[in-house]
């Protein structure tokens, strides 16, 4: 039988490649930032999937330095980036490759597979921000407490004693005028604690949450998710001889004595 043509795969490959595209592009934005502030300075960190950026004051002068997430003693929260950037190349590419498929048009064969591509990218497009809202505290946790292990979801616990290690939370500074980092630090509710969240405490202000990059991914999904939608409610998505399909003939047989 025949191949379908193209008709009813505009709106299913439009979404699902603008889904693709805009989620590869949060490869090059913040996803999350964190930030501490008095009367006088600030210092803030921002996490991109590859790299973290160290912006704010010191001294009358501002600073923005880009720095690797281990030379800022980031290593656990560094691999999870890694984790996402997978997801998030993974994802766009599987999703460009449906789009692909669905301008081809929908034979039964390419029909199925455009339907597993689809699913696949929508899960995948999920977990990155969503890894991040389960796993990023424990792993900061960790981040502050070296040798420490870090469960799935949890605090850090001890490497010999098993107990649960209170968690602290970090901002990177540059030292300026020097080499090397210092660090703003405590104790008190941080992205340790919460994905994010904001305290004051002793007359400085604390922020933490995701940025443009983390809500644009959670958006990219939602793209994908009505691409797929779309494609299984179009004639890209039914199979032949179903209603909008090639239509059926009837035949007469005549009347009978």
């Amino acid at each position: 039988m025949p191949e379908r043509g193209h008709g009813g795969a505009g709106t299913p490959f439009i979404l699902t490649i603008l889904g693709s595209v805009l989620l590869l592009s949060t490869l090059f934005l913040a996803w999350y930032s964190t930030s501490l502030s008095g009367a006088s300075y600030y210092n803030g960190e921002t996490f991109f999937p590859t790299t973290t950026l160290l912006m704010g004051s010191q001294e009358g002068k501002i600073y923005a330095d880009p720095a690797p997430f281990a030379d800022v003693s980031l290593p656990h929260v560094g691999t999870l980036y890694l984790v996402v950037a997978l997801l998030v190349v993974i994802g766009g590419s599987l999703g460009i490759l449906a789009g692909y498929f669905i301008k081809k048009g929908a034979s039964d064969a390419r029909r199925r597979l455009v339907s597993t591509l689809l699913l696949l990218t929508v899960i995948i497009a999920l977990l990155g921000p969503l890894l991040l809202v389960v796993e990023q505290p424990a792993a900061i946790c960790s981040d502050s407490h070296p040798g420490s292990s870090t469960p799935l979801a949890g605090p850090p616990t001890n490497d010999t004693g098993g107990m649960s290690i209170p968690c602290s939370w970090d901002i990177v500074t540059p030292r300026v005028g020097g080499s090397g980092y210092g660090f703003d630090s405590g104790i008190t509710p941080g992205p340790q604690s919460s994905f994010f969240g904001t305290d004051n405490v002793s007359g400085q202000h604390h922020t933490w949450g995701p940025a443009m990059g983390w809500y644009l991914a959670l958006a990219s999904s939602a793209i994908l998710g009505g691409g797929a939608v779309t494609f299984y409610r179009s004639r890209a998505g039914r199979p032949e001889g179903t209603a909008g399909g090639a239509s059926s003939k009837k035949y007469s047989t005549g009347n009978r004595s």
